[in-house]
């Protein structure tokens, strides 16, 4: 069982992670603001489908294997960035007046399953997440080996 010291220090940690502004905060914040609150809960919930990924993958000893190659961290980080940008032209392409909602086309609107698919793959390849899952979280987790019932 986890310490209550190192409980608090991974959740004061944990927090600080969390409250500092990356592009899964940034993705929220622009389609609550540009679409109202409902398309920022389906952004908000595919980031949430998106944590799901990672944590199956580092329960799975993925984590273990990118962190022990740079260069396969390298490429999914890149690919994270290379999406964070694509989001970023299509948002300026498609730019309308979000106050005059007579004068949008809607033959450029977004659907609910295309935030939360967005959300997912925004979440997947935010580098902070991974560093998360693949430095941060395996720190706190305990070696089934040293499990005060663990059979050798």
């Amino acid at each position: 069982m986890i310490s209550a010291p190192s409980l608090l220090l991974f959740a004061l940690a944990s927090l600080m992670l969390n409250i500092t502004p990356g592009n899964d905060m940034i993705f929220v914040a622009t389609n609550s603001i540009q679409k109202g609150f409902k398309a920022g809960a389906l952004a908000s919930l595919g980031i949430t489908i998106g944590c799901l990924f990672h944590i199956a993958a580092a329960a799975c000893g993925l984590s273990a294997i990118v962190a022990s190659s740079p260069t396969l961290f390298n490429i999914i980080k890149y690919l994270g960035a290379a999406y964070i940008i694509y989001i970023g032209v299509q948002s300026i392409r498609a730019k309308t007046n979000t106050f005059d909602t007579s004068s949008q086309d809607p033959s450029i609107s977004i659907t609910g399953k295309d935030l939360i698919k967005r959300g997912i793959i925004t979440n997947i390849f935010n580098p902070k997440v991974g560093i998360f899952f693949l430095s941060f979280l395996p720190q706190f987790i305990l070696n089934p080996a040293e499990a005060p019932n663990a059979h050798p």
